[in-house]
């Protein structure tokens, strides 16, 4: 229920614009490039424990942007994806790019 919090809170931070992030990162280089939000928003995740964070994601991206989230098996514009070398209970990594999210855990 933390990592869908942690989660939550980094998403809503992109989505609006925010160079301040929630919770505060360990670690922040901005690279001077940036994640613009279209209408073809898709979400994909590599592991079983994600999908429960789906429909409270998807909620809450049309509930503040009036966008509807697709979700895709493979190569969304928002990743999940489950690092095993991320052991530390609310740990993540991000990694945003002009195409795409990744969000590291």
């Amino acid at each position: 229920m933390k990592f869908q919090l942690i989660f939550l809170f980094i998403i809503a931070s992109i989505i609006a614009g925010a160079q301040d992030i929630i919770p505060r990162p360990n670690e922040y280089k901005p690279t001077g490039g940036f994640f613009q939000i279209s209408d073809a928003v898709s979400l994909s995740f590599s592991d079983k424990s994600f999908p429960d964070l789906v429909p409270v994601f998807t909620t809450s991206v049309k509930k503040y942007t009036h966008l509807d989230v697709i979700q895709k098996k493979n190569n969304g514009t928002i990743r999940l994806v489950r690092n095993p070398q991320i052991t530390e209970k609310e740990a993540y990594r991000m990694k945003i790019e002009p195409q795409r999210i990744t969000v590291e855990a």
